[in-house]
């Protein structure tokens, strides 16, 4: 399945959603539970961690998940809480430029004095 260039954005565009399909994408098979991305998470977004785990998992299970399961960029099961990512290349080129973008602004922001 294509998806079309408008949904690649809106899906790219929160940083949460990059982060999960960063996680999903490195997962030997694609798959992770909602507990390991609510950890994953959880400590990418603070150092030390500070965010509430249960307001990140709340948020994941019934904001970001669900928007991917209906783009159908990832299979999402409910009733075991896990997820299961479906390969689109489009979408992890502009995920991998992002990353690049994120990754110079981060050694920019290093090297200030």
């Amino acid at each position: 399945m294509t998806i079309p260039r408008d949904s690649i954005y809106r899906t790219l565009a929160r940083e949460r959603r990059r982060q999960l399909l960063r996680y999903l994408r490195h997962t030997e098979d694609g798959t992770a539970h909602l507990d390991d991305l609510v950890g994953y998470i959880h400590q990418k977004e603070s150092d030390p961690p500070s965010s509430d785990q249960e307001s990140i998992r709340i948020d994941l299970y019934h904001v970001h998940l669900p928007f991917l399961d209906e783009k159908e960029i990832i299979d999402l099961d409910h009733r075991s809480e896990t997820v299961q990512y479906r390969s689109h290349a489009r979408l992890e080129a502009e995920l991998d430029q992002l990353s690049d973008t994120d990754n110079e602004t981060e050694t920019d922001t290093l090297q200030l004095p």
